[in-house]
């Protein structure tokens, strides 16, 4: 295996152990919504990981450095960015839609300036991956996980706004998904 790879096996590594690290399970257990999603935003996220990988391990190709340089730094923010979503959110994070008996409304960290950073981070891991090995056509990968995520985040929203009264003024204080921007 050439040093490519083997530096986009560090990064994954880096960031499953950041994760591992950020993660704090909470014993109880709340009322998880559309679980399907989060199948389906799962299956995606491994293939857009694994994908450009295979790709390019059975057909090597002398890569762009801009494009991979932009790859590593989508991969190194869209980790920040997941990281510091999980540890904001300590025992409330769940990687599924799950809204617990004591959950509060977490405004701080991250949250402070966009309502989605976790979700933002792993936007940028979806197109980090296919620029990093220059797989041009796994970006077409990336665009129906943006898809996905987007339905995730609105059905998010709904549950969001149902439970936390709140939510309304908070969706007038932080943007969305991308930060200082939407």
């Amino acid at each position: 295996m050439d040093s490519a790879i083997w530096a986009y096996l560090g990064m994954t590594a880096i960031y499953l152990l950041l994760e591992s690290l950020a993660y704090q399970p909470s014993i109880e257990k709340g009322v998880v919504h559309r679980k399907w999603a989060t199948h389906l935003l799962d299956a995606f996220f491994v293939i857009l990981l694994a994908y450009p990988l295979a790709q390019y391990y059975f057909s090597p190709q002398a890569l762009d450095e801009y494009a991979t340089t932009l790859g590593i730094v989508l991969f190194g923010v869209g980790t920040v960015m997941r990281v510091g979503a999980m540890k904001a959110l300590g025992k409330y994070y769940s990687g599924h839609l799950e809204i617990k008996r004591d959950h509060k409304l977490v405004k701080g960290g991250l949250y402070e300036f966009v309502r989605h950073p976790a979700y933002f981070g792993d936007l940028c891991i979806a197109f980090a991956t296919p620029l990093y090995f220059n797989v041009w056509h796994a970006l077409a990968f990336s665009l129906v996980f943006t898809a996905l995520l987007l339905h995730r985040i609105h059905e998010e929203e709904l549950v969001l706004s149902k439970r936390f009264p709140e939510y309304a003024d908070y969706e007038k204080e932080a943007k969305c998904l991308i930060p200082f921007v939407w």
